[in-house]
């Protein structure tokens, strides 16, 4: 069974949220807060596998929030929800542990099915975000030696792993980017894997949001 803990500080929404969840037979809401402070405190009391976390909200905004729940427990995922035009809300986010991000107007299903895939491991990037979230990461200042280690890491892939690369930065899955590529999916699993070595990073997100900021014209 999936715990789950919805931050949003509308309470309309905040309820309807959990409907649609309660809905379901594997994912149990053990807490509503209607901002950060009250996010964090949920997750100290529960463990929560999850968390949507709005991005604006009074007392504790959902940024630090996120900040504050991946110092205490790196086991919790947190699953932005937001609105279109926070897409610099949403990198600092990200950078600060997020595991995802999707926006307000999503289908209840594809809700649902982001939670499942990003208890599951994966990163959740929506289309309308991903070139906001690229403009604000690349906005952010950055050093000579880290663009030329960049660089570096990305002019050693090859086209297939650009391919995969490129794919993960539009947000795709590992069975949505072997359907695109018509590859198995352990093949993807193994070039993912390949990845993580060639760029020095540790996880997906990480990844994703690497792939996101240096996605390649192929």
């Amino acid at each position: 069974m999936i715990k789950m803990v919805i931050c949003e500080d509308e309470q309309i929404l905040r309820h309807a949220l959990a409907s649609i969840f309660n809905s379901t037979t594997n994912i149990n809401i053990v807490g509503l807060a209607e901002n950060g402070q009250e996010a964090i405190s949920l997750c100290e009391k529960y463990k929560p596998h999850i968390i949507l976390m709005d991005v604006k909200m009074p007392v504790c905004d959902g940024i630090k929030a996120s900040k504050v729940i991946k110092e205490k427990s790196s086991l919790t995922k947190i699953l932005i929800m937001s609105s279109f035009n926070e897409g610099e809300y949403v990198s600092k986010a990200i950078k600060n542990g997020a595991d995802g991000y999707i926006i307000k107007n999503i289908e209840p299903q594809k809700l649902v099915t982001a939670v499942h895939n990003i208890v599951n491991g994966f990163s959740i990037f929506q289309p309308p975000a991903i070139e906001k979230i690229k403009i604000a990461l690349n906005s952010l200042p950055q050093t000579e030696d880290s663009d030329s280690n960049s660089s570096s890491k990305i002019n050693k892939l090859t086209q297939r792993e650009i391919q995969v690369f490129n794919l993960i930065a539009k947000g795709l899955s590992n069975k949505e980017i072997a359907k695109e590529l018509c590859i198995s999916v352990g093949r993807v699993k193994n070039i993912v894997s390949t990845l993580f070595l060639k760029t020095n990073i540790k996880d997906r997100t990480q990844l994703a949001i690497f792939a996101v900021k240096k996605s390649i014209k192929m």
